[in-house]
C-alpha cells in the first residue's frame, strides 16, 4: 500500500483535498491510503520519523502558521523520505524555479486558482505514483502489482514470504504474513521483477531467503518466519547454500 500524507494549514481545503483524493481511490480501486490529513509541517515530520517508508504528500507551499513553509517542509522531507513523491499545492505558477533552488524533485505543480482542473490533476498524481511505487524506479521499496479481479495490489517485496505455481494453469500464488494472492502468471515471469533477495529453491516455489528461519536437512523443508514450510529440491541444495 502507498500512504498518502496531506498539509495544508485551512482546514476547508485540507477536507476537500482529502475528500477528492478519497474518491478517486476509490473510483480507482487503488491500493492506496490517507493516513495523515495535518495542518502542521511538525506533525508530517514527526509522522514520518516514525514510519520510514515511501509516502505521496500533497503539500501546502503557504504555510503561514508554520516554522517550515511548504518548500523548507519538502527539503526536510527529503532527509527522510528520499524516494517519496511530492506534489506541491499552490497560487505559485513560477514554482518550478523555486524547487529547483531547494533541490527538491516534485512530481507536480497544482494551482489553486485552477480549481476546474485540481480534480483531474490530483486524479493523475495518483495514478502515476501508483506505477512508479510499482516500479523498478523506486528502488528501496520495489513492489510488485498484482490483480484481484478489478482491484490492482501493490506488495512490497520485502513483505513476500514466497511465490508457488499454482494448480491451476498458468496462475502462481503470491504469500505474504497478511494472506495469499493468485494471479495469472508464471514463476518465470515472476523472477525477472524479483530482487536478488528471491531464490528458486524447487521448480514450482521461489522464496525470499530474507524470511528464512530454519532448514531441515532430512525432509528438505525450508522454514520460513511465520511457520510456512517450502521445499527445497535435491538439485537445487548446493545452489542455495552458495547463495546464502
Amino acid at each position: 500500500m502507498l500512504p498518502i500524507i496531506i498539509c495544508d494549514d485551512q482546514d476547508e481545503y485540507r477536507t476537500y483535498l482529502k475528500e477528492t483524493i478519497n474518491k478517486f481511490i476509490c473510483i480507482e480501486e487503488l491500493d492506496m491510503k490517507v493516513v495523515l490529513s495535518a495542518r502542521t509541517a511538525e506533525h508530517v515530520l514527526n509522522h514520518i520519523a516514525e514510519n520510514p517508508t515511501p509516502f505521496l504528500y500533497f503539500l501546502d507551499v503557504d504555510l503561514k502558521a508554520n516554522a517550515y513553509g511548504g518548500m523548507e517542509l519538502a527539503t526536510q522531507i527529503r532527509k527522510h523520505d528520499p524516494r517519496g513523491f511530492i506534489v506541491f499545492i499552490t497560487v505559485h505558477s513560477e514554482l518550478s524555479h523555486m524547487a529547483f533552488q531547494y533541490r527538491v524533485e516534485a512530481m507536480d505543480y497544482i494551482l489553486k486558482d485552477e480549481p476546474q482542473r485540481i480534480p483531474w490533476r490530483i486524479k493523475q498524481c495518483l495514478l502515476h505514483a501508483g506505477k512508479l511505487f510499482s516500479s523498478g524506479k523506486n528502488d528501496i521499496h520495489k513492489a510488485i502489482c498484482v490483480n484481484i479481479g478489478q482491484k490492482t495490489l501493490f506488495l512490497r517485496q520485502e513483505a513476500i514470504l514466497c511465490i508457488q505455481a499454482s494448480s491451476s494453469a498458468h496462475k502462481i500464488k503470491i504469500f505474504t504474513k497478511e494472506g495469499a494472492y493468485e494471479q495469472s502468471g508464471s514463476l518465470k515471469e515472476m523472477a525477472v521483477q524479483l530482487n536478488e533477495q528471491f531464490l528458486l529453491c524447487h521448480k514450482s516455489w521461489i522464496v525470499n531467503t530474507a524470511h528464512i528461519w530454519q532448514f531441515d536437512k532430512k525432509r528438505r523443508i525450508l522454514i520460513l518466519s511465520d511457520g510456512m514450510e517450502c521445499p527445497v529440491s535435491f538439485r537445487r541444495i548446493k545452489a542455495f547454500f552458495e547463495t546464502k
